[in-house]
């Protein structure tokens, strides 16, 4: 009796199939012709000593190939989507940062509007041109200034760790791409 035990693909399988796909192209069978190409591929893959499994058919090695098509695009649109995300807060981060601002200058002018001289009268011109007044909105400014250039800092060192993280994952894959390659070529 033949045994029917179910085996999944490996990494070095997925490799030589991708591979073998570059190589004999059969999505680019004409009418008729697309499983002929993808027998093509499975035989030519089944009398490889480095593929694992048997008895590959033209389905199997068609549905595979659209599983890890799949895959890479759900991944890349994960990935654009983060992308959107950061640069959606990041224009919410300066608006909040502008709207801020504009409050602290509209509250500046209202409390100059307040004020009145001993007198009574109100006299804007000597009050616009009081050094205290001056002090204190240059100060308001400077303080403006200090928060957004934290939160900007902030946003850095964030988009400095995701930078720092994506990196590392890169790596891993290309580490264990590199490790699927040194074991095709040992097995040759």
């Amino acid at each position: 009796m033949v045994d029917s035990k179910r085996k999944n693909f490996t990494d070095a399988d997925d490799a030589l199939l991708l591979k073998q796909i570059i190589a004999d192209e059969p999505y680019t069978g004409g009418y008729g012709k697309v499983m002929e190409r993808w027998q093509e591929v499975a035989d030519t893959l089944n009398a490889s000593d480095e593929f694992s499994r048997d008895n590959l058919t033209a389905k199997t090695a068609q549905n595979r190939f659209n599983l890890l098509l799949a895959t890479t695009k759900r991944r890349l649109v994960d990935e654009h989507r983060h992308t959107q995300a950061n640069a959606k807060e990041e224009t919410r981060t300066k608006a909040l940062a502008a709207e801020k601002a504009g409050e602290v200058v509209r509250e500046l002018a209202i409390q100059r509007l307040n004020r009145r001289n001993p007198s009574g009268d109100e006299d804007t011109l000597k009050s616009s041109q009081s050094p205290n007044k001056f002090a204190k909105l240059a100060e308001v400014l400077r303080e403006h200034k200090e928060k957004e250039l934290e939160l900007r800092r902030e946003k850095w060192e964030q988009e400095r760790h995701d930078r720092l993280a994506a990196e590392a994952q890169r790596r891993e894959d290309q580490q264990r791409l590199m490790q699927v390659l040194t074991l095709l070529v040992e097995k040759k």
